[in-house]
């Protein structure tokens, strides 16, 4: 079973409003994710999706009450976490010589969203001017506002365009720009 199946579990009970019951979650899985339970005969092998939950249950991502299993705030930013991965920067063709800059003010009581937000922004290649502050030369507001409301952290980022910025030499050395 890859790591991606498990993960993606996270992301279904995500969609499903953050519960599913247990019994019916065979059936209601979409297929690309059962592939990786499926047994070498072809049927599905619960014992090992049994381990899946197990494994989610020890490591406080999802609580089973009953039947029903409830994603928690930990597996909820976990799944989203894995969502944000997902998300790509294009690059256009010609630099239209603006420089994005993200701005952060988020308070402690969101640090894990914080920090898995600059986690992504940093696999995106945007560039740390200071602690809270990041840039990057191509458009971005999209990605940006949708890495904001899966990280709940709208009200605290804030997206600005500018066409002048300190030590531009060399972030266009480091972009190819």
């Amino acid at each position: 079973m890859s790591h991606y199946a498990s993960r993606d579990i996270l992301k279904y009970l995500l969609l499903a409003g953050g519960r599913a019951n247990f019994k019916d979650l065979p059936h209601h899985l979409p297929f690309s994710i059962l592939k990786s339970y499926l047994a070498s005969n072809g049927k599905l092998n619960k014992s090992k999706l049994n381990q899946t939950i197990k494994r989610f249950v020890s490591q406080k991502l999802v609580l089973l009450q009953g039947d029903t299993v409830f994603l928690t705030d930990l597996g909820r930013q976990k799944a989203l976490f894995g969502k944000a991965a997902d998300v790509k920067l294009t690059k256009p063709e010609k630099w239209d010589g603006k420089w994005r800059i993200v701005s952060l003010g988020i308070p402690q009581e969101k640090h894990s969203a914080k920090m898995q937000f600059i986690k992504v922004i940093e696999n995106l290649n945007f560039h740390k001017l200071q602690k809270n502050l990041f840039t990057h030369p191509h458009p971005c507001q999209y990605e940006i506002d949708l890495l904001r409301k899966l990280f709940d952290i709208t009200p605290y980022v804030r997206h600005f365009v500018t066409e002048e910025i300190e030590e531009a030499e060399m972030l266009k050395a480091k972009y190819n720009l």
